[in-house]
């Protein structure tokens, strides 16, 4: 019941210059679903693509009234020399977070993400991570014969892999949320998404 609600965790980088250090800021909410109030604190880190710890936070102090939300909270991490993501190498990082009562663990998750930075310039077209990039794409339905929209998550990363096999680096979804399944399949393999 004091748990962190995933539905609100987002993760914003920003490429720093010219160190090409990268902040992290991850915004959050923790739920409280008990009668009476509540104490916790909860953690976060930030590991690379071989799972070793690259910037940790300290914990945070949570007081969260009965059955209450905590509202919009933020922590700010930074990575030195962080592998960005592209198209051509899709470096993915780990947040990791951790909620505690005491000294136990009551909830606990992990959202990945890629550091990267990207621009539209009037006139010059798309840049990634300050390389111009030519924007090769198609749309995506998520529905196939005999499936419908109630694909195995085996199939999501097949069209993903299609996709990339045809040379291409950018799909627009169309018309609904795609399954996390296609979406994880396109940042592991380097394809830039338009919901």
């Amino acid at each position: 019941k004091f748990h962190l609600d995933r539905d609100t965790v987002r993760i914003v980088t920003e490429v720093l210059l010219p160190s090409r250090d990268a902040d992290v800021a991850i915004h959050f909410a923790a739920a409280n679903g008990w009668d009476d109030a509540r104490n916790g604190s909860v953690s976060w880190t930030i590991e690379d693509g071989g799972g070793q710890v690259v910037a940790e936070a300290d914990p945070m102090a949570l007081h969260l009234d009965r059955q209450s939300d905590s509202g919009e909270l933020s922590v700010k991490l930074r990575v030195t020399s962080p592998r960005l993501w592209s198209p051509a190498e899709p470096a993915l990082y780990a947040a990791r977070w951790q909620l505690k009562m005491g000294t136990v663990v009551v909830d606990e998750g992990v959202e990945r993400f890629g550091i990267r930075t990207p621009e539209f310039r009037p006139r010059q077209g798309f840049f990634l991570n300050g390389q111009r990039l030519e924007l090769r794409g198609c749309n995506r339905h998520e529905s196939m014969p005999g499936f419908g929209s109630a694909l195995p998550a085996a199939l999501h990363r097949e069209d993903v892999a299609a996709i990339k096999n045809l040379g291409l680096n950018f799909v627009r979804l169309s018309h609904c949320p795609q399954h996390p399944a296609f979406l994880d399949a396109c940042d592991e393999l380097g394809i830039l998404v338009y919901a």
